[in-house]
């Protein structure tokens, strides 16, 4: 009898624990900066300049210029960086004389190479998709030759290679980055057990964990944000006409200087 209670017992806790709910994975929108394994792939953009997108090993602080290295290819502003499997993928501009507009490109990291994957903007990996928001090409009026990207208040999904679109309900992707807040408090960005924060009059960015507070980066100049990577952040700093990036573990060890780039 105590054999058959026993065995009931513990089918009933096989069942019961394969009944439990799984925690979906959290995932962030992409920004300026993308970690895989020891390397963190970054690239900035602003109202009137960028840079090309590079990547820095945050164990060695070697840092490798990506993409443009020696040719102009007439893309420019990367951003919402992902990485997978060779690649980079982002978005970024075209501009010539009849378009500014935005495109989704996919990057091969040892060659170069580019692929133009889909009209679109805010391209994010989740599993094995790229999630975008759409957007159309449009004169910008009606005698012009020039066209500018628009957004269609779609939101898609593709495949890695661009293949296989469609038009998809909005997908939940957190926030993994925040900038500074001139008046009134500021944003904490959440990963895991911590949370990020700008304080010090916006010279300090502090970590906060089970009621423990730790500043893991300080600057003589302002903070204008920051992005939260797994164990790394990366900090934009600004002076007069110039804005500076750095990167830190999150237990405010292997600070490095990313890139400084000047405001045109």
């Amino acid at each position: 009898m105590k054999k058959k209670l026993l065995a009931i017992i513990t089918i009933l806790s096989i069942l019961l624990t394969s009944m439990s709910p799984v925690q979906a994975a959290v995932n962030y929108k992409s920004g300026y900066a993308y970690k895989t394994g020891n390397n963190v792939y970054y690239a900035f953009t602003t109202s009137s300049s960028s840079t090309a997108i590079y990547r820095i090993n945050v164990k060695t602080k070697k840092k490798t210029k990506i993409f443009p290295k020696n040719k102009a290819t007439g893309l420019s502003d990367f951003c919402s960086l992902n990485v997978q499997g060779g690649y980079v993928y982002c978005c970024c501009s075209v501009k010539s004389n009849f378009i500014d507009a935005t495109f989704i490109y996919r990057i091969k990291i040892s060659n170069g190479k580019i692929k133009r994957l889909a009209t679109g903007i805010n391209p994010t990996i989740v599993g094995d998709k790229i999630v975008y928001e759409q957007t159309k090409n449009t004169k910008v009026s009606a005698g012009s030759s020039m066209f500018m990207s628009v957004p269609t208040g779609k939101i898609k999904e593709m495949n890695l290679d661009g293949t296989g679109k469609k038009d998809i309900d909005s997908v939940e992707l957190k926030d993994a980055e925040a900038s500074y807040c001139m008046s009134g408090p500021q944003k904490t960005i959440v990963m895991g057990k911590s949370k990020y924060y700008i304080s010090g009059k916006g010279k300090k960015l502090v970590a906060k964990k089970s009621g423990s507070k730790k500043t893991i980066f300080k600057s003589k100049n302002k903070i204008i944000g920051y992005r939260v990577l797994s164990g790394y952040v990366v900090i934009k700093v600004q002076s007069s006409g110039k804005i500076t990036a750095y990167g830190v573990k999150t237990n405010g060890k292997n600070k490095a200087k990313l890139i400084s780039w000047k405001l045109k």
